[in-house]
């Protein structure tokens, strides 16, 4: 998969890669559920208070 137009990757130069990890969610409409599962995929993503 090709993702030219993605803001949050950003420019390669000529030779360059970036290695880009995601999933797509196919759920119920469960937003406590989707959270969940999203928090223990990308824990990175998650805002400690």
């Amino acid at each position: 998969m090709a993702l030219h137009a993605d803001f949050r990757i950003g420019g390669l130069q000529p030779g360059e890669t970036k290695d880009v990890r995601g999933k797509i969610y196919i759920v119920p409409n469960d937003m406590a559920r989707l959270l969940v599962r999203y928090t223990r995929d990308f824990p990175e993503h998650v805002k400690r208070k």
